[in-house]
Protein backbone atom coordinates (compact mmCIF):
# COMPACT_ATOMS: atom_id res chain seq x y z
CA UNK A 1 0.00 0.00 0.00
CA UNK A 2 2.80 2.41 0.87
CA UNK A 3 4.70 1.70 -2.32
CA UNK A 4 1.56 2.31 -4.38
CA UNK A 5 0.99 5.60 -2.56
CA UNK A 6 4.62 6.63 -3.01
CA UNK A 7 4.56 5.82 -6.73
CA UNK A 8 1.30 7.68 -7.35
CA UNK A 9 2.46 10.75 -5.42
CA UNK A 10 5.85 10.73 -7.18
CA UNK A 11 4.11 10.62 -10.58
CA UNK A 12 1.80 13.44 -9.47
CA UNK A 13 4.73 15.59 -8.38
CA UNK A 14 6.48 14.91 -11.69
CA UNK A 15 3.36 15.98 -13.63
CA UNK A 16 3.03 19.15 -11.55
CA UNK A 17 6.71 19.94 -12.10
CA UNK A 18 6.33 19.44 -15.86
CA UNK A 19 3.37 21.82 -15.93
CA UNK A 20 5.26 24.52 -14.04
CA UNK A 21 8.27 24.14 -16.34
CA UNK A 22 5.98 24.51 -19.34
CA UNK A 23 4.40 27.63 -17.82
CA UNK A 24 7.82 29.16 -17.31
CA UNK A 25 8.89 28.40 -20.89
CA UNK A 26 5.65 29.10 -22.77
CA UNK A 27 3.90 31.68 -20.61
CA UNK A 28 6.92 33.50 -19.26
CA UNK A 29 5.75 32.96 -15.69
CA UNK A 30 7.99 33.10 -12.65
CA UNK A 31 8.70 29.88 -10.76
CA UNK A 32 6.57 30.99 -7.81
CA UNK A 33 3.68 32.61 -9.72
CA UNK A 34 0.86 30.07 -9.49
CA UNK A 35 -1.80 32.45 -10.81
CA UNK A 36 0.12 33.03 -14.03
CA UNK A 37 0.46 29.30 -14.60
CA UNK A 38 -3.27 28.73 -14.18
CA UNK A 39 -3.94 31.18 -17.00
CA UNK A 40 -1.65 29.41 -19.52
CA UNK A 41 -3.85 26.97 -21.47
CA UNK A 42 -1.15 25.41 -23.70
CA UNK A 43 0.48 23.53 -20.84
CA UNK A 44 -0.77 20.09 -19.93
CA UNK A 45 -0.17 18.34 -16.67
CA UNK A 46 -1.46 18.39 -13.15
CA UNK A 47 -2.10 21.27 -10.83
CA UNK A 48 -1.52 21.27 -7.09
CA UNK A 49 -5.19 20.47 -6.36
CA UNK A 50 -4.87 17.33 -8.47
CA UNK A 51 -2.16 16.14 -6.08
CA UNK A 52 -4.66 16.26 -3.23
CA UNK A 53 -7.25 14.45 -5.35
CA UNK A 54 -4.81 11.61 -6.13
CA UNK A 55 -4.06 11.23 -2.42
CA UNK A 56 -7.75 11.06 -1.51
CA UNK A 57 -8.56 8.59 -4.32
CA UNK A 58 -5.81 6.22 -3.24
CA UNK A 59 -6.86 6.38 0.41
CA UNK A 60 -10.48 5.69 -0.56
CA UNK A 61 -9.32 2.73 -2.61
CA UNK A 62 -7.30 1.15 0.19
CA UNK A 63 -9.69 1.71 3.11
CA UNK A 64 -12.15 -1.03 2.05
CA UNK A 65 -9.26 -3.38 1.26
CA UNK A 66 -7.79 -2.76 4.70
CA UNK A 67 -11.19 -3.45 6.27
CA UNK A 68 -11.49 -6.74 4.36
CA UNK A 69 -8.04 -7.75 5.63
CA UNK A 70 -9.12 -7.03 9.19
CA UNK A 71 -12.31 -9.08 8.81
CA UNK A 72 -10.32 -11.96 7.28
CA UNK A 73 -7.95 -11.95 10.25
CA UNK A 74 -10.88 -11.99 12.71
CA UNK A 75 -12.49 -14.94 10.93
CA UNK A 76 -9.16 -16.76 10.90
CA UNK A 77 -8.79 -16.35 14.66
CA UNK A 78 -12.30 -17.72 15.33
CA UNK A 79 -11.76 -20.84 13.28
Amino acid sequence: MQSCMALALWLSVAAIHDRFECCVEVGGCDDSDVDCCSEVKECHGMQVGDFVAVTVYIMQLFQPLNFLGTVYNMIGELV
